[in-house]
C-alpha cells in the first residue's frame, strides 16, 4: 500500500511540473540554443555535409553537445509541432522532476527514508531550483546527469563485483547523458575511476589479479558512456579524442564576459569576487539550506572517520564541492548568477538534509523533536509563500539575508535570464487589443517577435538595448530589468516614466512596457546625420524641455552641439546628463571630447580615465586617451594605456596599430 502511496506522489509531482512549466517564460539561452539544433539537426540530415554546426566563432555552441535541445527540435519537427517553447518547457519539467527523483533516492540510499524526505522537501521548495527547471535546456538535463551519476556511482561501490548489469548501465548511460549535454561531463568518469579505485585497493590492497575484473568494467563503462555521449555532439564525431578535451579546455577557460550586477555594482564577469558563486547561493537558496549544510559537520565529523561508509560521503562531499573550490582556484569566468554550477546543488540538499537529521536524531525529547519540526517547517514556508505568489517568477528569488527582493533590488541582478518578458508581452498584446492599435513595432531588451507571431497588430520587432532604446524605432518597448546599474533600479528611476504596464515580484518591478512619448528625437538624429545639427538641436532642446528624463536626447544635443563647435553648451548638456544617469558611458565619452575641444585637456583625461573606471573595457575610450597624451607629448603614458588595452584585448587592432605609430 505504501508503495502505491509513493507512486502516486511521484505521478503527481511530475503533473503539477509539467502544468506549471506552461507558464514559464523563454529564457535569455533558449532561443540561441534552439538556432543551434536547427543546425545540428541539418549536420545528420546531410550526413555531416552541411558543417554550419560545426564553426560557430560567436557562440562557441559547437563546444556543447546540448543533446537536450536538439531531442526537442527533433520531437518538434517529426511531431510537426508548431509551439516548440512549450514542448521544450514540458521536456525540462521532465528533466527537473527527474532530478528531484534521483535526489530523493541518492538521498535514502546514504541517509534512509527521513533524510530523503527532508532532501526532496529541500529541493522542492528552492525557487530557483524550480524556476530554472521550467526552461533551462542547459543546467537542469546537465543537473539530472550529474545527481543519477552520483546515485550509480554509491550503489556500484558497494557491490562492485556483484554489482547488478542495471546499475553499471546507469553509470553509462548518466555519463553519456551528461557527456551529450557539456564536455564537463567527462569529469564524472574521472570521479568513478578515482574513488571506484579507493575501494578496490580498500577491499584488495594491490592485487592486480583480484582487481582485475572490476579494472575490465570500469573501462567498458567508460569507454561505453564516452564514446556514447558523442553520438548526437557534431563536432565532437569529426575527432572523437581531441575535440571533446579541446572542448572541456575552452569551456574552462571562456573568455566571453558579460557585465553583471553585484554588490550594487556593474562587474565583468572575469573581475568578480572569488565569492562570487558562494555568495551567489548563500542569498537565493532557502536560508534552511545553508543552515543544514553547517549542521553536516557534525554528522560528517563520525563518519569520515567510520572505514565502512567514509568513501560513500566523500564522494557526496566530492560531487558537491569539488566543482566549487575547482572554479574559485582557476578564477573561471562564471555569471548569471549560480545557474552554470546548478548541478551541484541536489548534493548540497543532501548534505543539508543529513545535517538536519543529524540534528534531530540528537534530540531525545519528544516535544522538542516537533518543536525542532515546526521551526524548520515555518522557516520554509517563506520560498513557499514567494513561489505561490509569484509564479512564475520563482528564479528571481532572493532570501532574507538580503532582504527578499526588495533587499536585492539595486544590489543584484533580478530578472538575468528575461524570464518575464513573455508576462509582459501578454499584458502588452491585452492593452493592444482594447486600443485597436495597428502597424505597431515593438522593441525589447530581449527577443519579442515569438510572443506576436500570431499578432497581426505588430508590424515589426526591434532589439532596444535600454540606455539606447530611444535611438531605435518602436512605439511599444519591453524592457526586463537586467544589466541595468544601481542607480537606474532605484525607485523614482525604474520603472520609467512612460511605463504603463508592468511585471511585478513582492511589489519590484522586473519588467516594464513603455509607451513612445516622442519620436522627434529619432528625428533629430536622422537630421545630425544628413549635416544638419542646427535643426536637429532645436527639436533635441524641445524634446528635453518635455521629456527631461530621455538619456538619448541629452547625448545626441551633445554630439550636436561639437558639431556645431559649441563645446561649452556640450559640456554643460553632458554634465546635467550624467547627473540624471551617473556613469552612462557614452555621454563620459563625449564629455572627454568637449573638454578636448574645448582646450581642457587635463579634464579631458581625468574624464576618459573615469570612464575606464566605471567601464576597463569600453576600449575606444583608451584609444582616444593614447592620442590625447600623444598629442600633449607624453608618448611613455600613451603608450601605457594602449599596454592596458591590449591587456583587456589582446589582439585589438585600433591598438597595435597606434602602438606601431608610436614605436
Amino acid at each position: 500500500m505504501k508503495k502505491k502511496w509513493s507512486y502516486l506522489f511521484w505521478i503527481l509531482l511530475l503533473a503539477i511540473f509539467i502544468r506549471l512549466s506552461l507558464d514559464a517564460g523563454i529564457s535569455g539561452d533558449e532561443y540561441l540554443h534552439l538556432r543551434h539544433s536547427y543546425l545540428v539537426l541539418d549536420y545528420f540530415k546531410t550526413l555531416g555535409k552541411d558543417r554550419a554546426a560545426l564553426y560557430t566563432p560567436k557562440t562557441f555552441l559547437q563546444y556543447y553537445g546540448q543533446s537536450f535541445d536538439n531531442l526537442a527540435t527533433l520531437i518538434s519537427e517529426v511531431f510537426n509541432i508548431e509551439d516548440i517553447f512549450t514542448l521544450r518547457h514540458i521536456l525540462n519539467a521532465v528533466a527537473g522532476w527527474l532530478v528531484v527523483l534521483f535526489t530523493f533516492l541518492t538521498a535514502r540510499e546514504l541517509g534512509g527514508k527521513r533524510v530523503a524526505v527532508i532532501a526532496t522537501l529541500l529541493l522542492l521548495l528552492s525557487p530557483r531550483f524550480i524556476g530554472h527547471s521550467f526552461n533551462n535546456l542547459k543546467d537542469i538535463p546537465f543537473a539530472l546527469g550529474f545527481i543519477a551519476s552520483l546515485f550509480f556511482i554509491i550503489k556500484y561501490l558497494g557491490h562492485l563485483k556483484d554489482s547488478p548489469f542495471g546499475i553499471k548501465t546507469g553509470i553509462a548511460a548518466s555519463i553519456a547523458f551528461t557527456i551529450s549535454i557539456r564536455p564537463a561531463g567527462l569529469l564524472i568518469i574521472i570521479y568513478m575511476w578515482l574513488f571506484a579505485g579507493i575501494r578496490l585497493l580498500q577491499l584488495y590492497k594491490f592485487n592486480i589479479r583480484e582487481m582485475w575484473p572490476d579494472i575490465k568494467t570500469l573501462l567498458f563503462i567508460s569507454l561505453a558512456g564516452y564514446f556514447a555521449g558523442l553520438l548526437f555532439w557534431p563536432y565532437a564525431l569529426e575527432n572523437p579524442i581531441w575535440h571533446p578535451i579541446q572542448s572541456t579546455i575552452v569551456m574552462t577557460d571562456y573568455y566571453i564576459t558579460i557585465r553583471q550586477l553585484f554588490e550594487g555594482k556593474l562587474t565583468w564577469s572575469d573581475h568578480l569576487p572569488w565569492y562570487y558563486l558562494i555568495k551567489y547561493i548563500s542569498i537565493t537558496v532557502p536560508v534552511m539550506v545553508p543552515a543544514g549544510i553547517v549542521l553536516s559537520i557534525g554528522y560528517f565529523k563520525n563518519k569520515l572517520f567510520n572505514r565502512s561508509s567514509a568513501i560513500y560521503f566523500t564522494i557526496l562531499l566530492f560531487f558537491a564541492f569539488f566543482p566549487l573550490i575547482f572554479i574559485i582556484l582557476r578564477s573561471s569566468n562564471v555569471y548569471g548568477g549560480w545557474r552554470h554550477v546548478i548541478f551541484i546543488y541536489p548534493s548540497l540538499i543532501i548534505i543539508s538534509s543529513l545535517g538536519f537529521n543529524w540534528l534531530r536524531e540528537k534530540i531525545k525529547n519528544r516535544t522538542v523533536r516537533y518543536l525542532y519540526a515546526a521551526v524548520v517547517l515555518l522557516f520554509l514556508a517563506q520560498p513557499f509563500l514567494f513561489m505561490v505568489r509569484n509564479h512564475p517568477y520563482e528564479v528571481v528569488y532572493f532570501n532574507p539575508f538580503v532582504g527578499g527582493i526588495k533587499g536585492a533590488r539595486g544590489n543584484y541582478e533580478m530578472d538575468y535570464y528575461f524570464h518575464s518578458t513573455r508576462g509582459a508581452a501578454g499584458k502588452l498584446r491585452e492593452y493592444l487589443s482594447r486600443t485597436g492599435e495597428k502597424d505597431v513595432i515593438i522593441g525589447g531588451n530581449f527577443e519579442t517577435a515569438w510572443f506576436f507571431r500570431h499578432f497581426p497588430a505588430v508590424a515589426d520587432n526591434v532589439y532596444t538595448p535600454y540606455y539606447y532604446r530611444n535611438s531605435k524605432d518602436w512605439d511599444y518597448d519591453i524592457i526586463t530589468a537586467a544589466y541595468m546599474t544601481n542607480h537606474s533600479l532605484q525607485p523614482g528611476n525604474w520603472p520609467p516614466e512612460n511605463t504603463i504596464l508592468t511585471i511585478d515580484v513582492d511589489s519590484v518591478p522586473i519588467c516594464a512596457v513603455l509607451k513612445r512619448q516622442t519620436k522627434d528625437d529619432l528625428r533629430a538624429m536622422q537630421l545630425i546625420k544628413e549635416g544638419n545639427a542646427d535643426s536637429a538641436v532645436v527639436i533635441l532642446e524641445s524634446v528635453i524641455k518635455k521629456y527631461p528624463k530621455n538619456e538619448t536626447a541629452y547625448l545626441e544635443l551633445g554630439k550636436a552641439y561639437i558639431k556645431m563647435a559649441r563645446y561649452l553648451l556640450a559640456i554643460k548638456t553632458f554634465e546635467r546628463s550624467l547627473k540624471m544617469l551617473p556613469g552612462y558611458e557614452p555621454v563620459m565619452y563625449y564629455l572627454a571630447e568637449a573638454r578636448y575641444k574645448a582646450g581642457d585637456i587635463n579634464k579631458a583625461v581625468e574624464t576618459l580615465n573615469q570612464l575606464l573606471k566605471v567601464n576597463s573595457k569600453y576600449l575606444l575610450a583608451y584609444i582616444t586617451l593614447a592620442d590625447y597624451y600623444r598629442e600633449n607629448g607624453e608618448k611613455d603614458k600613451a603608450i601605457g594605456i594602449l599596454n592596458k588595452c591590449l591587456e583587456v584585448k589582446p589582439r585589438y587592432k585600433k591598438a597595435l596599430d597606434k602602438l606601431k605609430q608610436l614605436e
